[in-house]
């Protein structure tokens, strides 16, 4: 059994609204979900840079506290 052209045509019709769904889930991609996940990753960025900065100045007065209880750990018995 051939398709005829009607039966092609018919296909086609059908077909449309399909395409045009896809191109507008594409164009969402594109535009919104691909542009809210670098938003993430900047904001994760500077999460991670900032949390760093935080950990560096922290540890200098840490390290230091830690040199000032070592007298008074070696005099226990």
């Amino acid at each position: 059994m051939a398709l005829t052209n009607e039966d092609l045509q018919a296909i086609e019709q059908l077909l449309e609204p399909l395409r045009q769904e896809i191109r507008s889930i594409q164009l969402t991609l594109e535009n919104e979900t691909n542009r809210n996940i670098k938003l993430i990753a900047e904001g994760h960025l500077d999460f991670n840079r900032k949390l760093d900065a935080a950990i560096s100045s922290t540890l200098p007065s840490v390290s230091h506290t830690a040199a000032a209880f070592l007298p008074l750990q070696n005099a226990l018995p």
